[in-house]
């Protein structure tokens, strides 16, 4: 008893004399907090190896880390004058950027009346030709060309007269696949991003799917918002849009002026988990729409993706891997590839064939910068499976493509069967889109 007496006395004087210093400073045991960052310590458990790949953030479509895009690659010159002459002729059916952006945050979401085709097994004449995908034609794989993952075509018909002869001349070219530019212009300041798209729904439809990634790029452009200083003079107020581009080829068979760009007139339907979105383009004319299948392609299936570039290849590359000119200084060919995998919305693994989620597709070859929201094709089909959205890196190492399945288009349409009762009481008709 005495001596814990003791110790308590002795303890005392300690207490006063830290007292006298000054209050002990708080002290925070996990993190250590300033403004508004919180500095983490760092747990000494080494992280568990993670063998998937990494998978992009459903809130910024395209980054794994929500961090903003790369920067584009520069418009070539032939589609920069393009955009100016069209930008400056101020087309009454166009809408400017500020227009489609509140049109975006009204429609995102929205269901349209009209229901989409399903076309899991489209016939030869809708079948989508790229690179041996088509009308009068027979895909054939050969030994060589398993080995090098390569389509080859077998003819197995005779060409016909007409526009669809004209069309077998220009190429092995698709008539719905576009060019999809949001541009805005100040003075002599212009700003745009590039984008690809396809045109869905039945024939003469001026229904435009693309991405929405590069579409929210530009609408933050400068050229976009009023000068906060504005000056005593009048000022160039500006224009904005978004402008459609067709194949060169497929406007000198429809008639049309190569350098023509047609407006957009409003965005009809978005969906951004799935970063894409329907453009209407009522002066768009009519050309061959892509049959869409509902059905994930399971993996390995062969797949055919259309890529875009605005920097021209050399010749020999363009030779070797069959890139062609496209439209406006744009080089563009179909790459052949194979489905990966699929992941749902947290990253994880999703298996075809089964009730998993299927928010996104992984596929090869990694597109260049400029296919974003072009189709990625069935190659035994010839149906859209699938809308090439940007890159990710796997765990190995290696580059892959990422993109949203094509059953996600049908969630912008009505399902087909489906009658809704109206406000009077009378059940909603289906109409095709």
């Amino acid at each position: 008893m005495h001596r814990l007496a003791t110790v308590a006395r002795s303890s005392v004087p300690c207490v006063r004399r830290a007292t006298r210093i000054g209050p002990a400073a708080a002290t925070r045991q996990y993190a250590t907090t300033w403004d508004s960052f919180v500095q983490a310590i760092p747990s000494r458990r080494p992280p568990a190896p993670d063998q998937s790949p990494s998978f992009p953030s459903p809130a910024w479509p395209g980054g794994s880390t929500g961090a903003p895009p790369p920067p584009l690659e520069p418009l070539a010159p032939q589609l920069r004058e393009r955009i100016v002459r069209s930008l400056n002729a101020r087309l009454r059916s166009r809408m400017d950027l500020p227009g489609l952006a509140a049109d975006y945050e009204l429609r995102e979401g929205q269901v349209l009346k009209q229901t989409l085709k399903y076309e899991s097994r489209p016939g030869r004449e809708r079948r989508v030709r790229c690179g041996g995908v088509g009308e009068d034609a027979d895909v054939i794989e050969s030994e060589k060309g398993a080995a090098k993952g390569m389509l080859t075509r077998a003819s197995s018909g005779t060409r016909t007269n007409g526009r669809r002869g004209r069309e077998e001349d220009a190429g092995q070219r698709e008539e719905g696949v576009v060019m999809v530019v949001h541009a805005a212009q100040k003075g002599e300041a212009v700003e745009s991003s590039a984008c690809s798209g396809f045109v869905i729904g039945k024939e003469g439809s001026k229904l435009v799917v693309s991405c929405t990634h590069t579409f929210h790029q530009i609408k933050h452009s400068d050229l976009l918002h009023p000068d906060p200083f504005p000056l005593t003079t009048p000022i160039d107020a500006g224009s904005s849009g978004t402008l459609v581009c067709i194949d060169d080829a497929v406007a000198d068979i429809v008639g049309q002026p190569r350098e023509f760009l047609y407006p957009a007139a409003g965005i009809a339907s978005a969906l951004h988990s799935s970063d894409l979105l329907i453009l209407s383009v009522p002066s768009l004319p009519d050309v061959h729409t892509l049959p869409v299948s509902p059905y994930p392609a399971p993996v390995g299936s062969r797949v055919a993706v259309h890529c875009a570039t605005h920097t021209e290849p050399p010749r020999w590359v363009a030779e070797q891997d069959g890139w062609r000119w496209w439209t406006g200084g744009v080089w563009a060919r179909w790459a052949p590839g194979e489905i990966i995998g699929y992941r749902n919305s947290h990253g994880g693994r999703s298996e075809t064939g089964t009730y998993d989620q299927l928010a996104q597709v992984l596929f090869r070859p990694a597109p260049p910068p400029g296919s974003s929201g072009g189709p990625i094709v069935d190659a035994a089909s010839g149906a859209v499976v699938g809308v090439a959205l940007g890159t990710t890196r796997l765990s190995t190492g290696e580059t892959v493509g990422w993109g949203a399945p094509a059953e996600s288009i049908f969630e912008m349409f009505k399902l087909p069967g489906l009658h809704l009762q109206g406000k009077a009481g009378t059940k909603e008709g289906e109409e095709e889109a």
